[in-house]
């Protein structure tokens, strides 16, 4: 268990990757002056989650209309096709990223509806936003893996690296998970950190 805490806490340590090409989120590209306001911070409520769950889905809302405008735009001819799909693929990985945080949200909000405890009733829910959250950490390093062949100056190994931990330290938690069904339904543990790691 305290390996388990310790993973946690080196998770929340670890800082997102930021796309330097785009910023859904933002006033660069995409976004606008009038972006959702970040909830006060009050991870021992269920309320804060949601909140950053519904941020990250508008998020990613305007980074597919985003997506959607480059499309038109490649079809008529009006970009250079080249160039329309890299920013794609850039904000495909961001995508991936607000994606990837709306998983962690939910699984902090069922540690906290559980009191911190995963037992077999919210095992299944537990595993369904891991594995969803390594599906997305493991898309986005592909995708940066495609950008940093084409402007390596912009995406050292470095973040490579951070992703490429955070899928490691995921897939423990999530094992870890997977095993409470053969400790005969006994409760595991699992303290919800202050902030998420990404």
């Amino acid at each position: 268990m305290q390996k388990i805490l310790q993973l946690l806490l080196t998770l929340t340590l670890t800082s997102v990757i930021s796309l330097p090409i785009s910023g859904c989120a933002g006033f660069w590209f995409g976004g606008n002056s009038e972006n959702p306001k970040q909830p006060k911070p009050i991870e021992e409520d269920i309320a804060y989650y949601q909140a950053l769950i519904t941020i990250n889905e508008t998020y990613i809302k305007e980074c597919q209309e985003w997506i959607n405008d480059i499309e038109k735009e490649i079809e008529t001819g009006e970009v250079n096709q080249d160039e329309a799909k890299i920013e794609i693929t850039a904000i495909s990985a961001e995508v991936q990223v607000y994606q990837g945080k709306i998983n962690e949200y939910q699984y902090q909000i069922l540690l906290l509806q559980s009191g911190g405890k995963i037992t077999i009733v919210e095992k299944g829910q537990a595993i369904i936003f891991l594995t969803a959250k390594i599906e997305n950490l493991r898309e986005q390093l592909r995708l940066i893996k495609i950008l940093q062949a084409e402007f390596p100056e912009d995406y050292p190994d470095q973040e490579l690296k951070t992703i490429e931990k955070n899928i490691t330290d995921t897939e423990i938690i999530l094992k870890e998970i997977l095993e409470i069904e053969e400790k005969k339904n006994d409760q595991s543990n699992f303290k919800q950190i202050n902030n998420i790691c990404w």
